[in-house]
């Protein structure tokens, strides 16, 4: 099986882009988005959400990998039969991080109703680590600083993933709006054939009547 891979290039800054990606899956494939680190440690942070309710998360796998790492090790991976997730970590400067999804196939034995494809919404981000000045300039309105900076860049990554979460209630919303959307049409569809039929019997009712009484008068 061949698993298509999307290369996902994302720029290193200390601001971040309140922009969150779909994804759509079936079926036992899998597809991973690359980021290339800098070249000094940064904290990574992302998320992922299942839009669709209804499914439960053992059908989906999400890992966070480092490619370099000869056995692709794992940074990150979410709890088995979760739906969402969040990670945050800091790493190592110039990797190249995976960000994986898999579509799990499960036995019938396991659930009631197949699963024929996963929407999901997700995110990754890189943040800058602040940085610390030399031990023989640094003292404790530097070290007041630092710790600002820290906690500034913790509130920003939690804005950011908060922000991701009312995108993907949207984009939920927006296929539940469809979903409606579509049952509505298809009951307007089907009550005017039933109308449509209900009016030709009765005009071939009245034509047949019709032609029986000119017959009876007939005779």
């Amino acid at each position: 099986m061949t698993f298509p891979f999307f290369l996902l290039c994302l720029a290193w800054t200390a601001r971040t882009a309140l922009s969150t990606y779909m994804l759509e899956l079936t079926p036992g494939t899998r597809e991973c988005f690359y980021t290339k680190l800098p070249g000094r440690a940064t904290i990574v942070s992302g998320n992922y959400d299942i839009i669709d309710d209804d499914i439960p998360g053992d059908y989906l796998s999400v890992t966070l990998q480092n490619t370099l790492a000869e056995d692709g090790k794992r940074l990150w991976h979410n709890e088995p039969g979760s739906t969402e997730g969040i990670f945050s970590l800091t790493v190592d400067r110039g990797l190249r991080l995976a960000f994986c999804f898999e579509f799990r196939e499960i036995s019938d034995d396991e659930t009631e109703t197949a699963v024929e494809q996963l929407l999901i919404g997700w995110n990754i981000r890189v943040h800058a680590i602040p940085r610390e000045l030399p031990d023989g300039e640094s003292g404790p309105d530097t070290e007041r600083a630092r710790r600002l900076l820290e906690k500034a860049v913790n509130i920003e990554m939690d804005w950011s993933n908060l922000m991701d979460h009312f995108a993907f209630l949207r984009s939920r919303e927006a296929v539940h709006m469809k979903l409606t959307s579509d049952i509505l049409n298809r009951i307007m569809g089907w009550t005017l054939v039933e109308a449509f039929v209900v009016m030709a019997m009765a005009f071939l009712q009245v034509m047949y009547w019709k032609k029986f009484f000119e017959q009876r008068r007939y005779l």
